[in-house]
């Protein structure tokens, strides 16, 4: 999404959410239906018929990402910096051809008109940072929330294999020992280890199965961000078979747009849960981070010096703004670097 997007445009999720008398059981519920590929005619493309690969009847083909509306950000960028840039300007985009006649994309330009970054390969494919919000869901929890995915296969032809980044379920889902624990139990009887973790699973055609992802959205360490799911047969994954688990620290009411524009509806909390409301200077993810769109992803803040990485140092951000700092949790604020050391520092 190149524009600020028409509310009209975008619909509310229709994901469900099932409330038990038991809160504890409560959880989540996502959708996902995978398809064969149907033959389209793109506008896009240059001749012929494309190919894509839909889940739930939506696909975000990697090429109309890159190069596709790479080169309409590159048309829309100025030729030269305007006057008076003294900071670098991290949504200018430029194309050229390099020396074997290939497609080139820059972006992120200093005052001086030179670009300090290159954006190529699949490294910001996903990112709505740099393209917007996908065409494919983005399947919203709470970190910590619930939830469950009941996948299946609507197409009679093509196999595909389901992976979801970070998190982990159970192959026997009846299984509900402590996954992959190892040693002797009081008596002295080798402790059951439970089932197998998986992370990925092939599904045939018109096939289903029941993901329900550990320790909840976000997984054991309640990540916040935006986690991808895709098919891993490659080819299915370029052509479009791939979107987002987005997983969120603060409340969510519908007040604000994403960075792209596009609009962020509510997000109801699940019985017995209630997400950390947002507060002036700690607006949430992904509010809090220091990037405007379209920009590649911006990079992670740091407290120390010495865990600043090397793409905020080349984009000149420094250690981190208020916002970001505030969203750090406040043990990691009181030792940088626990383990190590004496890390005293000034904010």
């Amino acid at each position: 999404m190149l524009e600020p997007a028409d509310p009209k445009d975008h619909k509310e999720d229709k994901f469900v959410d099932f409330y038990s008398d038991d809160v504890k059981r409560s959880f989540r519920e996502f959708a996902v239906f995978l398809h064969d590929e149907p033959e389209i005619a793109s506008g896009l493309h240059t001749e012929g018929e494309h190919t894509v690969m839909p889940l739930s009847y939506r696909a975000e083909p990697m090429p109309n990402r890159l190069p596709h509306r790479m080169r309409r950000l590159a048309e829309r960028t100025p030729a030269h910096p305007p006057p008076g840039q003294t900071v670098i300007d991290r949504t200018a985009v430029a194309r050229r051809l390099g020396d074997e006649f290939d497609e080139q994309f820059f972006i992120g330009r200093r005052p001086d008109g030179t670009f300090v970054e290159r954006v190529a390969g699949e490294e910001q494919h996903h990112s709505s940072w740099l393209f917007g919000e996908p065409e494919t869901p983005v399947l919203r929890a709470y970190k910590g929330d619930p939830a469950r995915i009941r996948l299946v296969h609507g197409g009679v032809k093509e196999t595909h294999v389901f992976h979801l980044h970070v998190h982990q379920w159970r192959a026997v889902p009846q299984d509900t020992a402590e996954p992959s624990v190892w040693g002797l139990d009081g008596t002295g009887a080798l402790k059951h280890k439970g089932s197998q973790l998986l992370d990925s699973i092939t599904i045939g055609p018109q096939t289903g199965f029941d993901i329900d992802p550990l320790y909840g959205s976000g997984s054991r360490q309640h990540a916040v961000g935006d986690i991808i799911w895709h098919c891993h047969l490659y080819p299915h994954f370029h052509h479009g078979m791939w979107g987002l688990w987005r997983s969120f620290d603060h409340r969510v009411d519908g007040t604000r747009a994403y960075p792209d524009g596009t609009p962020c509806f509510p997000l109801v909390e699940l019985p017995g849960r209630t997400p950390e409301p947002v507060q002036p200077g700690k607006p949430g993810f992904p509010w809090f981070i220091d990037g405007v769109h379209p920009q590649k992803s911006p990079p992670p803040p740091a407290l120390l010096d010495a865990h600043l990485g090397g793409r905020r140092r080349l984009l000149e951000m420094g250690l981190h703004t208020q916002a970001e700092r505030d969203a750090f949790d406040p043990a990691v604020v009181a030792d940088p670097s626990p383990g190590c050391c004496s890390s005293t520092w000034t904010a």
